[in-house]
């Protein structure tokens, strides 16, 4: 074999596990997209605490402080809104380990429903952290029905791409993009 067809033989090979490791990677934040998802329809929703419990992690860390600590605080909280309870959830994003759910808490007995950004860390297939940005929701209809100069809540490119389905692997530098589209974003490999 020749010096260069050898290569190009090593250069595909790179190119091969590049791809597979990006798809890798999607995969993963795809399934705890999902498991996200799942939990939160599992616990807000149907109030199924037992079935609850499997997907949070016994030593979950809570950082709330509206909410007791550990996985425990969370279920009492839960338990302690009326029935009527509820999340709907806007929008999903998913970067590797940590998936951020944007979405409505109603039913809470509060005047207003919560609009919540939750980031939440996957540790072995369940729930290990929390954290979250809460406000009272300012406008009485969803995203879509609001003014289009008043849908700044969300980058356009977020709510599209949720929409469509797709997993956004980078919001940030997404939001960054289309925020200052001049700007450069420094990328750094995370662990």
């Amino acid at each position: 074999m020749d010096t260069a067809h050898g290569t190009e033989v090593v250069w595909a090979a790179s190119i091969l596990r590049l791809r597979w490791r990006s798809e890798m990677e999607q995969t993963r934040a795809e399934r705890n997209k999902q498991l996200a998802l799942k939990a939160f329809e599992t616990l807000f929703n149907r109030h199924d605490y037992d079935a609850a419990a499997t997907m949070w992690s016994e030593g979950y860390i809570q950082h709330s402080t509206h909410i007791g600590p550990g996985r425990q605080g969370l279920f009492e909280r839960v338990r302690s809104f009326p029935a009527t309870f509820r999340y709907e959830n806007a929008l999903a994003v998913a970067d590797g380990d940590y998936v951020v759910l944007y979405g409505r808490f109603s039913g809470h007995g509060q005047p207003r429903p919560m609009i919540v950004a939750n980031i939440l860390r996957i540790e072995d297939g369940r729930l290990a952290e929390h954290w979250d940005v809460v406000q009272d929701e300012g406008h009485r209809g969803g995203i879509e029905e609001r003014p289009a100069d008043d849908r700044r809540s969300l980058p356009n490119s977020l709510v599209a791409n949720a929409r469509r389905g797709y997993v956004v692997t980078n919001p940030m530098e997404s939001t960054l993009a289309e925020i200052a589209p001049s700007t450069p974003v420094k990328r750094r490999e995370m662990p």
